[in-house]
């Protein structure tokens, strides 16, 4: 009996795109804003005790916000997938020197 010719199985073919961390989005005057689809928050690598937010802007880029006590504490409240607005609403003098940024968060309604 001949043998069979065995089948080669036939592996389907990726493309792959390497994947980068993204942009750091940086507040540096009182009315920036960003807006974005919220994808994840961690522990940052480069700045011990600060936590990383991860967001999609409207162009599909990712873009990263470094978090901070008031925008660590109103993103609490933010649900992966939501559709928020950060604008760096004002500054606030404080005892060690360095003003601390105020923020309002906005949630996406509709």
């Amino acid at each position: 009996m001949p043998k069979e010719a065995k089948q080669e199985k036939m592996k389907p073919e990726f493309k792959y795109q390497k994947l980068e961390d993204g942009t750091l989005f940086r507040f540096e005057s009182v009315g920036d804003s960003f807006e974005g689809k919220f994808l994840s928050v961690g522990d940052s690598t480069k700045y011990p005790k600060m936590k990383i937010y991860e967001f999609e802007d409207s162009t599909g880029e990712a873009v990263r916000i470094l978090g901070s006590a008031v925008l660590d504490r109103l993103m609490s409240r933010i649900k992966i997938g939501q559709q928020v607005k950060i604008v760096f609403s004002d500054e606030k003098g404080t005892t060690k020197g360095n003003p601390m940024k105020l923020f309002d968060v906005y949630v996406a309604t509709a």
